[in-house]
């Protein structure tokens, strides 16, 4: 064979290489793009956090037996949910200026036929509310997390009524 013929012969292998190599670097490129998180969406775990920690923290609204030091959760106690806001305030921690985040609790109950409600930082919450009421998206709007329990309430004459209780959590977009 003489020497263009073996020119045309390692051209075509460079070609195949080639071309093997550019289908090797997408393959990385698509698989480094793939697995690389860039944004980490925590609003599920924060929401459900608060309003565990709403329904459950003896400090807050759930009903507390000092003689036996024990917490009842799903229990509320109806003089601590009238001082919700305050409660709430001394025992969740957002910071000084909290606008990260906002709640309102809905207390029903079906016995009495009576509604009562609480806010955790009130403010911001009706501020949040009106954006994520909207379902607009991206940056500058709010969403919105509901969660419902069936409860009992506990009255300070120590009558139990039975009720329903919404969290509803609103946090901007992030």
């Amino acid at each position: 064979m003489d020497k263009k013929g073996i020119f045309a012969v390692h051209m075509m292998q460079w070609i195949m290489r080639l071309i093997f190599l550019v289908v090797v670097m997408l393959a990385v490129v698509i698989l480094v793009r793939t697995f690389i998180v860039t944004e980490v969406d925590s609003f599920e775990a924060e929401a459900n956090l608060l309003m565990e920690r709403i329904i459950y923290s003896p400090t807050i609204i759930t009903y507390y037996d000092d003689t036996i030091e024990r917490a009842f959760p799903g229990t509320i106690d109806f003089e601590k949910f009238q001082k919700a806001a305050e409660r709430m305030d001394r025992s969740l921690s957002y910071g000084e200026t909290n606008k990260h985040i906002g709640a309102e609790i809905d207390l029903l109950d079906t016995g009495k036929r009576r509604r009562h409600k609480a806010y955790y930082n009130k403010e911001e919450y009706e501020k949040l509310d009106v954006y994520a009421r909207s379902r607009l998206k991206g940056p500058g709007s709010a969403r919105a997390k509901n969660t419902t329990a069936y409860v009992l309430i506990r009255y300070p004459d120590g009558s139990i009524s039975n009720g329903i209780m919404q969290i509803r959590v609103v946090m901007p977009f992030t």
